[in-house]
């Protein structure tokens, strides 16, 4: 899932191999508290479509020491990436 290299992501880029050619590039988030981004290089979370409660929602996120996604909450006011996906 992860792009190669590292370019976008921090070494040592655990399992980067982009085999499914989704590309994802490390953006880091946006608080949503004062707008600031932290952690760009070491991890990309998305947002999904379901929510959590009123304030919060899931994501999905992968990190640079990591190999496989991982799924956890955010408050909404939070900055996380929006990946749009065709269906085939």
């Amino acid at each position: 899932m992860k792009e190669e290299g590292t370019i976008h992501w921090n070494s040592p880029s655990q399992g980067a191999t982009n085999s499914s050619v989704f590309t994802a590039l490390s953006a880091g988030k946006r608080w949503g508290t004062d707008g600031s981004f932290m952690n760009q290089g070491e991890y990309e979370t998305f947002w999904t479509s379901n929510p959590w409660d009123n304030n919060s929602a899931w994501f999905w996120g992968l990190g640079y020491i990591y190999e496989s996604f991982s799924k956890s909450t955010s408050i909404k006011r939070d900055g996380v990436s929006t990946r749009c996906i065709k269906d085939r």
